[in-house]
């Protein structure tokens, strides 16, 4: 974000800036959040909004470039798709580069990643059951025609040669070659940042939910003060001065956001030794390689155990049967399974992911996600296995959800308001029964 802010600045060559916009577009999206957490989903929704018209603006000029429209610089269209859409050409130099091509699945994949966002604030749907599944079907249907057509725009403007050999993104090749000045680029750039502060206010706040329900089992340090949920200042504030209809007033998991703001700042810090279009490729790649690719693999690869298990009978309490039976599953962790394995393989020298164009070794990036997940269970282990062996005491949780009818009608769903949180550690058997009772 902070590379296209400077860019639409015209100061591209400022790494220092670009690092400081960075932590306080994070810092901005947590406090934004924490004060006011309806504000934020409205600003995430607009941001939205204008990420759909963007794309939908650059597949209508590209499609009209390939036409013969001419936008300043002339009808480029017609020999840019004489050249990409060649199919003798196309294909004329095949890649047999594995390691390659398992990075670029990778971020493809990351690409389309936002889809489990909805899943973990399901809280924030208004009738979820009814919504949800409609709402997330459409938006991947409408997400993958508009990401594909764009493509294919960029395509219908850009020589495939001229964007291999350009350090611009694809997005400002295109507007550049398409007006034919160097103020258009500029605009672009504006506009995907405001595009990538859409995705961070979005990620900021489901990330954050994600810290609260870990918390709330217990297993973090402090962990009451990161499950618990306070009242924003702007509730508070209406409250205060406005009148209100005296319902519950606005929470937001303000430790948990703090929280998520400290790591990201870190991970930050944690790159600042390279240049910040290198960093941003690393952190995607981590990112995509163990929330992505591992952690869909473990998934996958655990809902086919369920699915075949005998003893488990998982299938007899499913409720309902999913389109294709496993096949979903099966060729979801079989990609994953190949993106694991193959972002190991060393990409070659002229491939933009070689040591020579990041310097950074190929292998760095996989293995600090898997040491990431290591780390990661082993604290599990050591916190719910070793120390209740140590200290012969065992964490006992309580959660108490409090669920009513949406909307106070008899007809409306059941959905959870909040939830009250407890746990302790006791020393046997006895002492969990009495602490209960």
């Amino acid at each position: 974000m902070g590379q296209y802010i400077m860019q639409a600045a015209g100061q591209p060559d400022n790494p220092e800036a670009i690092r400081g916009i960075a932590v306080a577009a994070l810092l901005g999206a947590c406090l934004i959040h924490g004060l006011w957490r309806n504000g934020g989903i409205v600003l995430n929704n607009v941001l939205a909004i204008i990420k759909i018209l963007t794309l939908m603006a650059v597949i209508i000029i590209g499609f009209a470039v390939a036409g013969g429209a001419s936008f300043g610089n002339g009808p480029i269209g017609r020999n840019a798709v004489k050249e990409n859409f060649n199919t003798r050409k196309s294909f004329s130099r095949p890649s047999d580069d594995a390691g390659s091509y398992a990075r670029s699945i990778v971020y493809v994949v990351y690409s389309y990643s936002g889809f489990k966002q909805p899943f973990y604030v399901l809280s924030e749907v208004s009738h979820p059951k009814k919504r949800f599944a409609k709402a997330t079907i459409g938006t991947m249907f409408l997400i993958a025609v508009l990401f594909i057509l764009a493509n294919v725009a960029y395509l219908c403007a850009v020589p495939k040669d001229r964007v291999l050999g350009d350090e611009l993104d694809m997005a400002n090749i295109f507007f550049r070659d398409v007006f034919g000045n160097e103020t258009a680029p500029r605009v672009m750039s504006g506009i995907i940042a405001l595009s990538i502060f859409g995705n961070i206010v979005v990620m900021t706040f489901t990330a954050s939910k994600v810290k609260q329900e870990i918390a709330k089992e217990g297993i973090l340090p402090f962990s009451l003060h990161f499950a618990r949920s306070t009242t924003t200042p702007y509730a508070w504030l209406k409250r205060r001065f406005w009148r209100t209809d005296g319902g519950p007033l606005e929470q937001s998991p303000a430790m948990a956001l703090a929280l998520h703001g400290v790591f990201a700042v870190i991970l930050v810090a944690a790159t600042s030794s390279n240049t910040p279009s290198i960093a941003y490729i690393v952190l995607v790649l981590l990112y995509g390689y163990t929330l992505v690719v591992l952690v869909g693999f473990a998934v996958a690869s655990g809902v086919l155990y369920l699915r075949f298990s005998k003893k488990r009978e998982w299938t007899d309490h499913l409720g309902f049967k999913p389109w294709g039976g496993p096949t979903a599953a099966i060729i979801y962790s079989c990609t994953c399974a190949f993106m694991i394995v193959g972002v190991f393989i060393p990409p070659g020298e002229t491939s933009p992911f070689s040591y020579a164009t990041t310097g950074v070794r190929h292998y760095i990036v996989p293995i600090v996600g898997l040491c990431m997940l290591l780390v990661g269970y082993s604290y599990y282990f050591v916190f719910a296995k070793l120390i209740p062996r140590l200290i012969k005491k065992v964490l006992v949780v309580e959660r108490e959800p409090i669920i009513v009818r949406q909307g106070d009608r008899q007809d409306g769903e059941w959905v959870q308001i909040l939830e009250v949180v407890e746990f302790w550690w006791a020393a046997r058997q006895a002492d969990i029964k009495e602490a209960r009772n």
